[in-house]
């Protein structure tokens, strides 16, 4: 939803929250957690033993604000929206001759696209896709990973297909 800060929420059913366990310890999901003895103290019961940290108000706004943004336009539309701007990703490599490695049906994938670099080029790509503005993320020594959004601009992904197709 990009809200800032990973700020989330989640909604379980009794039965998913007795079999949930805390995997990723956090100092708000245990009993008498400003308690500092060296111990390790029992999780809380409920949902609040997953917590990690405090909620911040910052992020809380920014994740109202998203949320608002997504009830004031659907979901199907952003669905649609990033559906298409993938589309058009995976075209305007494919027509480059980038390989694309990730599902390219549409029924088969979200909003990640990977592609394969020329042989390690990996870390070419990536920092020539930084300089054109362009955030990606570099798997490997041959491999980009992009993740298109419903607010990723027409020209963004453009530029993305020009740099990838003049990456040596």
């Amino acid at each position: 939803m990009r809200a800032e800060w990973g700020a989330s929420f989640t909604v379980l059913s009794p039965r998913a929250l007795e079999r949930l366990l805390p995997r990723v310890g956090g100092w708000t999901g245990v009993e008498d957690p400003s308690r500092y003895d060296g111990r390790r103290h029992p999780p809380l019961l409920g949902a609040q033993r997953l917590s990690v940290t405090n909620v911040s108000p910052f992020a809380s706004g920014a994740l109202a604000t998203a949320l608002e943004v997504v009830e004031s336009v659907g979901v199907a539309a952003i669905h649609n929206r990033i559906a298409e701007t993938a589309e058009r990703l995976i075209t305007g490599l494919v027509e480059a001759g980038v390989t694309v490695l990730s599902p390219t049906r549409r029924g088969d994938r979200a909003g990640i696209v990977v592609a394969r670099t020329p042989s390690g080029s990996g870390s070419s790509a990536t920092d020539r896709l930084a300089d054109a503005g362009i955030t990606v993320t570099g798997h490997g020594p041959d491999r980009v990973r992009f993740s298109v959004h419903a607010t990723t601009a027409p020209d963004a992904i453009d530029a993305t297909v020009e740099v990838m197709a003049n990456t040596p």
